[in-house]
């Protein structure tokens, strides 16, 4: 890494993580017509809830399904909290306070 262009290559590596999540971000509109274009589940869910139409049932699935996509994620974390131990502490911090005019 050249530290002469270190603004540069990060604004150029911020830029690239980013894309592929608006790439696929924008196909979010077909899974939901995927959904939408299904009788047998958007029928249910409009029956269900009268105030949605067979092409706003769609969203009903499609929520449910990001939300299950983030699952695994969270499960890691937790599994990493767990498993990873914490910061050792140094010896000062795990001692008492033995502020003045108290004995040893």
């Amino acid at each position: 890494m050249n530290h002469e262009f270190a603004a540069t290559q990060y604004a150029l590596f911020s830029s690239a993580f980013a894309l592929p999540g608006k790439i696929l971000g924008g196909l979010s509109g077909v899974m939901v017509d995927g959904f939408s274009a299904s009788p047998r589940i958007a029928g249910p869910i409009a029956e269900a809830a009268p105030h949605l139409t067979m092409q706003t049932a769609g969203y009903v699935p499609f929520f449910i399904t990001t939300a299950l996509m983030g699952l695994p994620a969270i499960l890691l974390i937790l599994l990493v909290m767990h498993v990873r131990p914490g910061p050792d502490k140094p010896e000062a911090a795990k001692q008492p306070d033995q502020g003045p005019g108290k004995a040893a």
